[in-house]
């Protein structure tokens, strides 16, 4: 029976998802890199967010020290339609994670992103899928040498939140009030995140404010806002307010006419 060993596994993780909770990614070889692994023997194993590389031993035993590099080359994909939103990419798409020759010797490594100028490039590679992937991710190493052991190798692809400005909606007999909402989360030496009124045309019977600051979105929020009559009393009219998600998307116009995105929060009370 045939055995196998891990050369390397890449996973992705993003700041948008709690530790633990998946990011809906996939990962499918390109058709040359398929090709080539079943030329050498190599099996793929897919996990959530992640997939593994596995040669078989003996083909290890075998292999003999060469100046050839072998190349990897995965198309990614998303389940999630709304990943593009909030995903802050490190530069336009699309791109291309690829390791660094630099940190050949290193067990951990977090691939660097680079822009794909040539978009036919990118439908070059090939893949299986209809469907066009959210960035490819290239390995490129001498991986096997004559030993039987090798240290398998993981590379992380690290992807940011986007930040987006929250506004939040309040109607009923709220619109009539003086509002102001406070951040919980500040100190006594910062005044946290501030909300102004929406400098565009609400209706008669509503009110909104904006955040002044873009705040990065997260599956499970960690804001902490509340609502308040604003003067010298400060009466609390919400002690939490429910915080923003990617579900209900705005745009937001500033004072020189420039718009900009919002997550919308709607309050009836």
């Amino acid at each position: 029976m045939s055995e196998y060993q891990r050369l390397f596994t890449i996973y992705v993780q993003h700041d948008f998802f709690d530790q633990g909770a998946g990011t809906h990614i996939r990962f499918e070889p390109t058709k040359e890199c398929a090709l080539f692994m079943q030329r050498e023997n190599i099996l793929l194993r897919k996990s959530p967010d992640s997939v593994e590389i596995w040669l078989e031993t003996s083909d290890i035993e075998n292999q003999v020290t060469s100046s050839e590099k072998w190349n990897f080359c995965f198309a990614v994909f998303s389940d999630d339609p709304l990943m593009n939103f909030y995903t802050r990419w490190p530069m336009p798409l699309p791109l291309c994670f690829k390791n660094s020759a630099a940190t050949a010797d290193s067990v951990n490594e977090l691939l660097h992103a680079e822009e794909m100028v040539n978009e036919n490039a990118a439908k070059k590679s090939a893949y299986v899928s209809t469907k066009e992937p959210l960035f490819l991710a290239s390995i490129t190493d001498d991986f096997p040498v004559n030993t039987k052991k090798i240290a398998a190798r993981e590379f992380g692809i690290q992807l940011e939140a986007r930040p987006i400005y929250w506004k939040y909606f309040f109607s009923g007999a709220l619109a009539s009030r003086k509002l102001k909402i406070i951040d919980l989360n500040s100190s006594n030496e910062d005044e946290g995140i501030r909300f102004i009124p929406s400098s565009q045309v609400v209706s008669k019977t509503s009110v909104a404010f904006v955040s002044e600051a873009a705040l990065p979105m997260r599956s499970i929020p960690s804001q902490r806002f509340q609502l308040c009559e604003e003067g010298v009393t400060g009466k609390v009219l919400m002690k939490r307010l429910p915080n923003a998600n990617v579900q209900h998307i705005g745009k937001e116009r500033r004072p020189d006419g420039h718009s900009f995105v919002v997550a919308e929060i709607y309050i009836h009370q």
